[in-house]
């Protein structure tokens, strides 16, 4: 049987949900012809990683993550740290030769993206982008309907990623909403994935109309401290699509009363 050998580079809360994915996988599926091997696990808290390693069976643990990046036992690198460190993350791993599972989004900006597709055209590894959303049922479902000409040609469409996670504005910021780690805020965050899914649905856009806003402009941070906040709270966008049709988009963390 072949075998997965993974790397975990950043443990926060994406690390350990990826990590129970790749641990609850063959409970959902029967008969696979592989099977995951968790092989490091990299945290820039190196108590953290060693957590890991004793509660989740990796195999070892490090604060370095070119202990990830650089082993000859790994297959795959999965990147789950800040948005920052993204590029220099990915970039080592391509060069390595290692297949890439990258939490979105890929960059903190256009030409941090480009510079990494320019690597990427020259390497023949798998890469992939934490976009689940494309893989849900209903989505799946929705794309063969459309496909199929089911429901006609689209024409208008809304669509909405709400969260209400940043209404109360005395609650500390996490890094996403510092732009120093996150390289931007909801857009970043949410936007990505509701921009792909209708993307993944209807096709490439040839036009995009955004306005983001700040709605609270200091916030405390994690020691109490009163900060300045330049991460966006809500995004809203008008779209065309080269398909013709033409439609909103919202992605929002100030959206009281939802949780995705």
């Amino acid at each position: 049987m072949d075998e997965i050998r993974v790397g975990i580079i950043g443990f926060g809360f994406m690390g350990k949900t990826h990590t129970y994915g790749y641990k609850t996988i063959p409970l959902y599926y029967n008969n696979l012809p592989f099977k995951i091997r968790l092989v490091g696990i990299c945290n820039r808290t190196l108590s953290v990683a060693e957590r890991a390693k004793e509660e989740l069976d990796f195999e070892f643990a490090t604060n370095n993550s070119d202990d990830i990046l650089l082993n000859n036992d790994i297959d795959v690198v999965n990147i789950c740290t800040p948005n920052i460190y993204h590029k220099e993350a990915v970039l080592k791993a391509l060069k390595a030769g290692k297949d890439v599972y990258c939490d979105k989004p890929l960059a903190v900006s256009y030409d941090e993206t480009k510079e990494i597709i320019n690597v990427l055209n020259r390497c023949s590894v798998i890469t992939q982008m934490a976009l689940q959303y494309r893989f849900f049922p209903a989505t799946m479902r929705a794309k063969e309907l459309i496909d199929e000409g089911k429901i006609g040609k689209i024409m208008s469409f809304r669509a909405c990623y709400l969260h209400s996670g940043s209404v109360d504005p005395n609650k500390a910021i996490g890094w996403k909403q510092d732009k120093n780690y996150g390289g931007g805020g909801v857009l970043f965050d949410l936007g990505s994935h509701v921009l792909d899914i209708m993307y993944y649905l209807l096709g490439e856009y040839s036009s995009i109309f955004a306005e983001t806003k700040i709605i609270y402009p200091e916030r405390p941070d994690k020691e109490g401290n009163i900060v300045k906040i330049e991460a966006d709270d809500v995004a809203f966008m008008l779209v065309k699509m080269k398909n013709g049709g033409i439609g909103t988009i919202e992605a929002s963390k100030i959206a009281t009363g939802t949780d995705d």
